[in-house]
């Protein structure tokens, strides 16, 4: 039986992952620091799929790198955009990249997912501008396609 699951999960096309929960830091404009807080889940839809020669092609133009190899992308649902994921799974987990700031990753075991987001922390923001990109981490579920 164990068998049969753990080949479905490697034969797996596909997972849908839904935002349950996300916290993170904010910056207190009156206390002039950075405060624990929690955040909405946004009910962000990820899709996480196998990659397709459009794809490949596309970030191999983009990257402008001939030799770009990624066998999974992760994208909002119904959204164009698809960013590429390391070469496969590792110990059962996945971990891509979105926008250049965002780490994604599924665990194709557990059927659960994390998403951090770095935000202004790192870069040295104080909250004075406008949007201090507080950083999030956000959790969720996923079920296959």
């Amino acid at each position: 039986m164990a068998m049969v699951v753990a080949d479905r999960a490697l034969a797996q096309e596909g997972w849908l992952c839904v935002a349950e929960q996300a916290a993170g830091m904010r910056y207190d404009r009156t206390a002039q620091e950075w405060v624990a807080t929690p955040f909405r889940a946004t009910g962000k839809h990820y899709v996480v799929r196998r990659a397709d020669d459009d794809d490949v092609a596309l970030w191999r133009e983009l990257l402008q790198h001939p030799a770009v190899e990624f066998l999974w992308v992760v994208g909002e649902e119904g959204k164009r955009a698809r960013y590429p994921c390391e070469r496969d799974f590792r110990h059962g987990l996945l971990r891509c990249r979105i926008f250049g700031s965002i780490d994604f990753t599924i665990n194709r075991d557990t059927l659960r997912y994390q998403s951090y987001y770095e935000g202004g922390w790192l870069s040295g923001r104080t909250g004075d501008e406008p949007d201090t990109d507080s950083p999030s981490i956000t959790i969720g579920r996923c079920s296959p396609l």
